[in-house]
């Protein structure tokens, strides 16, 4: 058995602070850790002398600053290099994903404990704006998650990947293969929400992606992407401290970084290829870098029209309407 914990690793500054984090629980379940270090943001130098280097490898993948690869991460070019290195079981974790405590003393067992083609899923917890905070809605796009993160490979199980869906780990999700991880015994936190400004702006940047990529109407995009600015009364539960407790408050204190010079240089060279008009109608421009960056490019502010403002009012009164409903049949 060889347990290889494979990492697609976007070069943002915020990206490496979170990977700090992430990695501390994988030194006692896996035999190596692989990052592929993808672009864009080259002159961001990247020390990974925190790590033990003994069982780390970092890969550059040479790209250009936007690639025309399909999906966000090199999965698949992350997978050849693990079976090259003779993996048998791989953990497939983003940089800002990290498991609790229980699974760090036990997940080496767990996973030695598994057959061929079998898949570890596990709970997928939104931390909301805070380390110690979840979100614990009863219905919730951001609650009651499972995701697949570990896979005994099998020869057969092959990445298919497609625009803004691609899979977490290799071959197919079913009941014969899945495993279901009781939290107590392992969970993932998915510390993507805690640097709040850092998260809307990358979720307007894939809202733009999927215009310019997929085509997609900016009134789809609005519908698709209304939790990015509309919370739906958010239920949040504290963590159990002991769930956490293999993370210093210091790596915590760190993930608090203004990142939205980057962003704004980003969205800048993409509206030098793509006319910023493509996009005025996407609910993206209450955002204050966003907004300034259409002023400097147009040298006026962005404005809805009455089409795109009544959808989005719609479906804010068709929200709070459900929201009421599910209230009164509670009562």
């Amino acid at each position: 058995m060889k347990i290889i914990a494979l990492y697609p690793l976007l070069r943002e500054e915020l990206n490496f602070r979170f990977l700090e984090i992430s990695i501390l629980s994988l030194y006692r379940i896996v035999d190596e850790i692989l990052i592929a270090v993808d672009y864009p943001n080259e002159h961001l130098k990247l020390n990974f002398s925190f790590l033990k280097k003994k069982k780390i490898r970092v890969f550059y993948l040479k790209k250009k600053l936007e690639s025309n690869r399909v999906t966000d991460a090199p999965r698949v070019e992350l997978l050849k290099m693990g079976r090259k290195r003779k993996g048998t079981h791989f953990i497939w974790l983003d940089c800002d994903e990290v498991f609790t405590y229980p699974f760090l003393i036990s997940g080496r067992r767990l996973i030695s404990q598994m057959k061929m083609g079998q898949k570890i899923h596990m709970h997928w917890m939104s931390m909301w704006k805070n380390f110690r905070w979840y979100r614990n809605d009863k219905k919730s796009v951001w609650s009651n998650l499972y995701k697949d993160f570990i896979v005994c490979d099998s020869s057969d199980y092959k990445l298919i990947t497609d625009v803004f869906c691609e899979p977490r780990t290799q071959g197919p999700n079913n009941k014969q293969n899945r495993i279901f991880l009781p939290a107590k015994k392992g969970a993932v936190m998915h510390l993507q929400f805690v640097n709040w400004n850092n998260y809307k702006l990358k979720q307007a940047w894939r809202m733009c992606q999927e215009i310019a990529r997929i085509g997609e109407k900016s009134s789809y995009i609005n519908r698709k992407y209304f939790y990015t600015y509309f919370e739906n009364f958010s239920i949040l539960k504290k963590i159990n401290k002991q769930w956490i407790k293999h993370i210093p408050e210091k790596y915590v204190r760190r993930l608090d970084i203004d990142t939205s010079s980057y962003w704004k240089q980003r969205f800048k060279f993409f509206f030098k290829k793509e006319s910023i008009h493509k996009f005025e109608q996407l609910n993206i421009w209450h955002i204050s870098e966003l907004n300034d960056l259409f002023f400097e490019i147009e040298g006026r502010r962005p404005s809805l029209n009455l089409m795109s403002k009544l959808n989005i009012y719609l479906f804010f009164i068709l929200e709070n309407f459900r929201l009421i409903k599910r209230n009164i049949i509670n009562l």
